[in-house]
């Protein structure tokens, strides 16, 4: 059971403050993310950075106060976005869908495949 410190220390987070501890734990959960399927450690991130390894833990905890910049210069260095505005994301789907219609528009014209797209997603399945 929580203490009343604890209980009053809560009351008192503002909305703001709430909105922007989780767009943080978001943005940081997405660059330990990157980081990870790329295998690039704190360590060589801080090399990367020319920083010390304690200023990318720092700036990697909530807290850190990861500010824009430091997020472009990490898009630029990973060569992978961080922050997707939902323009960009509706133009990245279009792109995708744009990419995918000839591939389409090919498999639908092979007469020994049955081809059914639910939810997006061909499923093939060979005529008997």
């Amino acid at each position: 059971m929580p203490s009343k410190f604890h209980e009053k220390a809560i009351s008192r987070i503002t909305p703001e403050q709430r909105a922007l501890m989780v767009k943080s734990l978001e943005v940081i959960s997405q660059i330990h993310s990157i980081l990870d399927r790329k295998g690039i450690s704190q360590v060589k991130l801080a090399e990367m950075l020319d920083v010390s390894p304690p200023a990318v833990s720092k700036m990697l905890n909530p807290g850190g106060n990861l500010e824009l910049n430091t997020i472009i210069r990490l898009e630029l260095l990973l060569k992978e976005d961080i922050l997707n505005t939902p323009q960009k994301v509706a133009k990245l789907e279009k792109k995708k869908q744009e990419n995918l219609e000839p591939i389409k528009n090919r498999l639908v014209q092979m007469p020994f495949m049955a081809i059914v797209w639910k939810a997006g997603e061909p499923r093939y399945f060979l005529e008997a």
